[in-house]
């Protein structure tokens, strides 16, 4: 415990006390709390909400008079630093009633969405706020801190969510009882030797303490193949279990969506032998190369009766590759599948299957290759360079399609040169065009570089001096675009693999691909851009910023092909044809976040015929990142309006980014922890 200061005048205060101040702090590791010292030595410790600005407006009580009086860190290392000077205040009923009413009303009559939605997830309601003001206060406030810091390890997540679900849990249980769909689930566990029937009794236990009831456990050995009456099937190994509302809250999201999927799937954990949770597998909504290169799904997953039957049932030979087996199956026999996935851990995966699983590479290789090496558009299958991934090769168009690589530039003519010359010098593929539309340079060497393509018929330099306005410089580019193919490149990259134009053009011109976009790299190596969730820090960030090249993200997002919400138009590959459909680039966005719009209007207006963005870890550049314009105050304020436009443009689907899991943070880049999502265990 780091000491950080000591209150003054605080002598004799207590009853109801207030406490502001301002810190300068930078992680929730740091975690700051006050000590409070009665008049015999009792100590006690509150830990205070403090905002991610270090501001602290805390209502508490501390019954008996204080002596002393102290802010501390739990963390030694700590670098929190005092901004305005912290101070305690006794306070009166009618001042704890309205700093009580003023942070809590605001969840009910809010004009913002964001802060509206919180009451759902406190599950509160008016009769609770007015019959105990107080405990709505800590509930919203808490929320909130969280909220913004996300958890800081596993253990504290996991008693946020057990506390929202004893304090709901009647309410729960009334709801489950209003449930007008309750459909019957069948659950088959497998069982190939002793040992498994000596672990499937464990696992039956946890059967017995659903809430929900209309479930059918059976054991199954190998060659049984029956499908008994259900309305959906699942798998649950010997050893693995599932906590007591997993089956409520599938029949809650069947309930509350009104559809009926053909296969639904949920978040899991792992838990050792003495029963601790651990390593969250928090996923993304279905992607289905994701799927292909890695199976991050796993369990639980259920499938609708029509589903198993028409493909003939699980087949348990492959064991714990059979759910992967019967999902490749599906996807081959019912390519126009619908899979939902219900973002809560409601499958404990035992750590020793979880390594037998990871075993068997071979067998999920040898699914994969069965099942789709004859597939038209496939060329090979390869394992992948980690274990448990794999790289769907897909055919290269023939003949092949002209690409028009479009690249916006000013001035900077050590940047253009770089960029240029290694397209020339390392492209592999030759079918290409070069159109540089150039904002009105002034720099001589840079005019003098542009001449030496004068003849040169790849590559075509057009002047277009306006006030620099992003989208309108890429509108012009595409309209004077000869290629079937467009690739959006910034001026300050370079490329490093001379495949990065074959890569993306494989995933490209397939007809279900919307925008294709690749990883880039800082100059030391470290990832700039592997793909962007929308949300993050209200508004869009690259995931996964700053790691080292090689590391492979939170469940191997980095290294394998994934949808994506949205692309970075640094380097970014699409169909002509597809980017005139939607409009082009919408030219209000002048001076950021035009990509994500670009990208966000492929998912909304062409959702219907099932366009999705991806990323691919194949096609590798560099990126300096903006060293052209970063100088321009002027542009950064207008980059700040531009953010403002998106989100009263996008509204919810700009909130939720589906490819995203909303229990993991908004407030950082990396994929730690944010807030439980409780969304399916309530009406």
């Amino acid at each position: 415990m780091k000491k950080l200061y000591e209150f003054r005048d605080v002598k004799d205060l207590g009853g109801w006390l207030f406490i502001k101040g301002q810190l300068r702090i930078t992680c929730p590791e740091c975690e700051v709390c006050l000590i409070l010292r009665d008049s015999i030595g009792k100590e006690i410790e509150i830990r205070l909400p403090v905002t991610k600005r270090g501001v602290i407006n805390y209502v508490f009580k501390f019954e008996t008079p204080l002596d002393k009086a102290y802010l501390a860190s739990k963390s030694e290392d700590c670098s929190t630093e005092i901004v305005k000077e912290p101070k305690i205040k006794k306070i009166s009923l009618i001042e704890k009633y309205y700093r009580i009413y003023r942070r809590v009303l605001s969840v009910f009559f809010s004009r913002q969405k964001i802060t509206r939605e919180l009451r759902k997830r406190v599950g509160l309601n008016f009769l609770e706020f007015f019959l105990k003001p107080y405990t709505a206060y800590q509930a919203v406030t808490w929320r909130r801190f969280y909220d913004i810091w996300g958890s800081s390890n596993y253990e504290d997540f996991l008693m946020q969510f057990e506390k929202f679900y004893i304090t709901n849990k009647d309410r729960i249980l009334q709801n489950l009882n209003k449930l007008k769909y309750k459909p019957k689930i069948a659950v088959f566990i497998p069982i190939l030797n002793e040992e498994d029937f000596k672990e499937a009794s464990e696992t039956l236990k946890s059967f017995k303490n659903q809430i929900y009831r209309n479930i059918v456990p059976i054991l199954i050995k190998e060659g049984d193949n029956q499908i008994p009456h259900a309305d959906y099937y699942c798998v649950v190994f010997p050893g693995d279990s599932l906590p007591e509302y997993t089956f409520y809250c599938i029949a809650n999201f069947l309930n509350k969506t009104g559809h009926k999927p053909d296969i639904i799937y949920t978040d899991h954990d792992i838990t050792d032998h003495h029963l601790t949770r651990k390593d969250p597998h928090f996923k993304p909504a279905w992607s289905k190369e994701y799927f292909l290169a890695y199976d991050y799904i796993q369990n639980l997953v259920l499938f609708k009766r029509e589903l198993l039957e028409n493909i003939g049932g699980f087949n348990f030979s492959f064991y714990y590759r059979c759910v992967y087996e019967a999902i490749c199956r599906a996807l081959k026999e019912k390519p126009e599948i619908k899979i939902s996935h219900i973002p809560m851990v409601l499958y404990h995966q035992e750590d020793k299957n979880r390594n037998e699983t990871l075993k068997q590479t071979n067998l999920t290789y040898k699914i994969l290759q069965n099942l789709f090496k004859d597939v038209q558009d496939i060329e090979k299958i390869e394992k992948g360079s980690i274990n448990g991934t794999f790289r769907i090769v897909y055919k290269m168009p023939n003949p092949e399609p002209l690409v028009s690589i479009i690249i916006p530039t000013k001035d900077r003519p050590e940047l253009i040169k770089k960029c240029i010359t290694s397209i020339i010098q390392k492209t592999s593929y030759h079918n290409y065009e070069i159109i540089i539309i150039d904002n009105g340079s002034t720099d001589t060497e840079c005019l003098r570089f542009y001449e030496e393509f004068k003849n040169n018929e790849k590559i075509k330099v057009i002047s277009y001096p306006i006030k620099f306005n992003f989208s309108k410089i890429v509108n012009l580019g595409v309209s004077k675009a000869k290629g079937e193919l467009i690739c959006l490149l910034n001026n300050d990259t370079e490329v490093i693999d001379g495949e990065w134009l074959s890569e993306m053009i494989r995933y490209a011109v397939r007809e279900d691909i919307g925008a294709v976009g690749c990883k880039l790299l800082y100059p030391d190596g470290r990832i700039q851009h592997a793909g962007a969730v929308v949300g993050i820090w209200n508004g869009s960030a690259h995931v996964h910023r700053g790691l080292e090249r090689d590391n492979l993200g939170y469940l191997n997002i980095v290294s394998v092909p994934r949808e994506v919400s949205v692309v970075t138009a640094a380097c970014m590959m699409i169909r002509k044809s597809l980017f005139e459909k939607v409009g082009g680039f919408d030219e209000k966005f002048v001076v950021a976040f035009n990509d994500v719009d670009f990208c966000l209007k492929l998912i909304a207006k062409l959702m219907a015929h099932g366009y999705k963005n991806l990323y691919i870890p194949y096609s590798v550049l560099y990126h300096y990142e903006s060293y052209s314009r970063a100088e321009d105050e002027k542009l950064q304020q207008r980059a700040d309006k531009d953010i403002l436009l998106l989100r009263k443009k996008w509204g919810n689907l700009y909130k939720k980014d589906s490819y995203y899991n909303p229990n993991l943070t908004f407030y950082k880049e990396d994929f730690s922890l944010g807030t439980p999502e409780t969304e399916w265990l309530l009406l």
